[in-house]
């Protein structure tokens, strides 16, 4: 040894305990908590960042059925008042042939179904291989 005393003279040298912190950050607190009784912290927020991750993902999931939802009730009903203005008399129609070749143009558009398509593909391929 080198022959280093303390105060006293002892070659002895004492640790104090060591104590968590008296403030008030409850995190400083709990991440102290958890190094002294050996738990693994780094897993645990990694834990934590994939579960955030999973019900982000899952929020997107249902945000996207619900705009699949909507277009396929507005699919339906344009394609109900088509139908209304083709089969009813004349006195019982609200739209103009401008605006009833707009809707069909919409309606029987390849954009609309291909987008939608693409879309519900992409949903359910991930319910699928995800397990959601």
């Amino acid at each position: 040894m080198s022959g280093a005393t303390n105060e006293t003279g002892s070659d002895h040298f004492d640790i104090p305990a060591v104590k968590a912190p008296a403030g008030t950050d409850d995190l400083a607190r709990r991440e102290f908590e958890a190094i002294i009784s050996g738990r693994d912290i780094d897993a645990e927020a990694d834990e934590r960042d994939h579960d955030r991750f999973q019900r982000i993902a899952e929020a997107a999931s249902y945000l996207a059925i619900a705009l699949i939802c909507t277009v396929a009730i507005l699919l339906i009903a344009a394609i109900a008042v088509c139908g209304i203005h083709l089969l009813a008399p004349e006195g019982w129609t609200w739209l103009d042939g401008m605006r009833l070749e707009k809707l069909k143009d919409i309606l029987f558009s390849g954009t609309l179904a291909a987008s939608m398509t693409a879309l519900g593909r992409y949903i359910f391929r991930r319910r699928c291989v995800h397990g959601e």
